[in-house]
C-alpha cells in the first residue's frame, strides 16, 4: 500500500460507528454519522439501521426509533428484519407500552415470512403483561402465538406458570404445566421452582414437596440457593415447622444442606422462642463438619438474649467456637464480657476452664482460675476433677495436688476417672511412682490402696 494512502470508509464502517455511538449514550453522534452516510450515497443496511435503532432505544428515544423502523427502513428500501423488530418490542415493554408492542406484533405478522413472529418476541409482551398482573392480556397473547402458527417452547410457558404462581393462582398454573408436558415439552429447573414456591407459600406444603421429588426423578438438579430463600421466608413468616419440613426433604433427595440453611432455620426456631430446637441445628451443623460463620453464632446468640438468656447465649457460642477450632475467637467473646461489665457466669468459667484444659493451655487456665474464685463463682466438682486430670496428662503433678487440695477444701469427691488415673500413674508400677510425696498427704498412699 503506497506511503499516506487513505482506505475509504464503508457501510460497515459506518455500522461500527454507529454501534459505538449508540452504546455510549451519544445518540446525537450515531444520527449525525447515519445522516453522513446517507449523503455519501453508500446504501444502507439492516445491520446499521438494526445499530441506529439500539441506540435510540437505550437512551429511551423509542417513538422515534418507531419512526425509524417503519418510515425510514422502507423509504430506504430496506426491509425491517425479526431482530430490528424485537429491539423496538423489547424497549415498548420496558417501557410498559404493551399496547404499543402487539400493534407491531400484528404488523409483524401481515409483513410475511421475512420478519414473522417468533416465541422470543412474543414472550416479551406476554412476560411484560405478566408482570403488571395483567394476567387475561398476557394468556390472550399466549393464545393469538398459538393461532400465528408458533408453537410456545418451554420459556413462553415459564413466564405465564411463574406469574400465575405468584398470584396463587395455582390451578391455573399446573393446568398449563400439565399441557406443556402433554405436548412433549420437558420443564426446566426455573419452572419446578416457581410452582414449588407457589405452593409453599400458599400453604399447600405436600404439593411442593411432590414436585421437588418429581423435579429430583427427572434427573434435575435442585438449586440450594432457590432451598435457602424458601426456608428463610417461610420463617420469617413463623413457618418454622415447614421450614423443617423442607430441609428434611433436602436431606433426604441426597443433598446437604449449608450453613446459610442452617442459619435460616436457627434464625426461624428463636423468632419463635423454641432455643432448644435451634440449639440442636448448631449441634447438627457441627458434627456435619460444616463450618460455621458468625451469622449462626449471632443467630443463637440473639435467640438466646431475646428470651433473656444471656448467660445460656455466651456458654453456647463460647463452646461452640472450641468445638470449630476458633480458640482465639472463644477467648477474646469471654474477655469481651468483662469489658462490657459483665461478669461471667460459673458455667460460662467451667467451660472455659474446661476447654483451654482440654487444648493442653494450662497455663492459661491457671491464670483464669483466681479470677473465678474473685467473682463469687466456686468451682464444682466436675470442673476440679477435670483440672487435676488434665494436669496429671501433661506431667504437672504439683499443679495436679493443687486441684487435689481445693477438692477436699470444698468437700468434694474424686470421680472415678480421676481415680483410676491416680493409681495407674502412681501405683508401684505407674509412671509417676516416684513423686507420690508431692501429692497432699492423703493420696501419697493411693497405689498401696489399689492393691488392697
Amino acid at each position: 500500500m503506497a506511503k499516506g494512502a487513505v482506505v475509504p470508509p464503508t457501510v460497515h464502517t459506518y455500522a461500527i460507528l454507529i454501534d459505538g455511538c449508540g452504546r455510549a449514550r451519544r445518540t446525537d453522534l450515531a444520527l449525525a454519522f447515519f445522516g453522513q452516510l446517507l449523503r455519501t450515497g453508500l446504501g444502507v443496511n439492516t445491520i446499521t439501521f438494526c445499530n441506529l435503532l439500539k441506540g435510540l432505544c437505550c437512551a429511551k428515544r423509542t417513538d422515534e426509533a418507531a419512526e425509524v423502523l417503519l418510515c425510514r427502513m422502507p423509504e430506504l428500501e430496506c426491509v425491517p428484519d425479526a431482530i430490528s423488530h424485537f429491539v423496538l418490542l423489547r424497549s415498548f415493554c420496558d417501557e410498559k407500552r404493551s399496547q404499543r408492542d402487539l400493534k407491531l406484533l400484528h404488523m409483524m405478522a401481515q409483513e410475511g415470512a421475512c420478519c414473522a413472529p417468533n416465541g422470543k418476541n412474543f414472550n416479551i409482551i406476554i412476560n411484560a403483561y405478566a408482570k403488571s398482573g395483567r394476567m387475561g392480556e398476557a394468556i390472550l397473547i399466549f393464545e393469538e402465538m398459538e393461532w400465528q402458527g408458533v408453537n410456545p417452547d418451554v420459556v413462553n410457558y415459564g413466564t405465564l406458570i411463574a406469574a400465575l404462581s405468584r398470584m396463587g393462582q395455582l390451578d391455573d398454573a399446573m393446568y398449563l404445566f400439565s399441557q406443556m408436558t402433554d405436548q412433549g415439552l420437558l420443564p426446566n429447573g426455573p419452572v419446578y421452582c416457581c410452582l414449588i414456591q407457589g405452593f409453599c407459600t400458599h400453604g399447600d406444603l405436600a404439593k411442593a414437596k411432590e414436585l421437588v421429588s418429581e423435579m429430583v426423578n427427572t434427573g434435575i438438579r435442585p438449586d440450594m440457593t432457590f432451598f435457602n430463600s424458601l426456608i428463610n421466608n417461610l420463617c420469617k413468616q413463623g413457618r418454622v415447622n415447614d421450614g423443617q419440613d423442607i430441609f428434611d426433604l433436602i436431606e433426604h433427595i441426597g443433598m446437604c444442606p449449608d450453613v446459610i440453611m442452617f442459619s435460616a432455620l436457627m434464625d426461624g426456631y428463636c423468632l419463635v422462642g423454641k432455643m432448644e430446637e435451634a440449639l440442636r441445628l448448631l449441634d447438627v451443623m457441627l458434627s456435619a463438619g460444616i463450618e460455621p460463620e458468625v451469622v449462626p453464632y449471632g443467630t443463637v446468640v440473639h435467640g438466646y438474649c431475646k428470651n433473656g438468656q444471656i448467660d445460656d447465649a455466651l456458654n453456647i457460642v463460647i463452646a461452640a467456637m472450641f468445638e470449630a477450632r476458633r480458640i482465639e475467637e472463644a477467648k477474646s467473646l469471654f474477655t469481651s464480657i468483662s469489658a462490657q461489665g459483665l461478669v461471667p457466669s460459673g458455667e460460662t468459667y467451667r467451660i472455659m476452664l474446661t476447654n483451654l484444659g482440654k487444648e493442653g493451655l494450662l497455663e492459661e487456665a491457671d491464670h483464669m482460675f483466681p479470677s473465678m474464685l474473685k467473682s463469687g463463682c466456686p468451682p464444682n466438682s466436675r470442673l476440679l476433677n477435670a483440672m487435676v486430670r488434665f494436669s496429671l496428662e501433661k506431667g504437672q503433678i504439683v499443679k495436679a495436688g493443687t486441684y487435689l487440695s481445693k477438692i477436699d477444701e470444698n468437700n468434694l469427691s474424686l470421680e472415678a476417672s480421676t481415680t483410676s488415673l491416680l493409681i495407674s500413674l502412681f501405683s508401684n508400677e505407674g509412671e509417676y511412682r516416684e513423686n507420690r510425696k508431692v501429692l497432699p498427704s492423703k493420696y501419697q498412699c493411693i497405689g498401696q490402696i489399689s492393691r488392697i
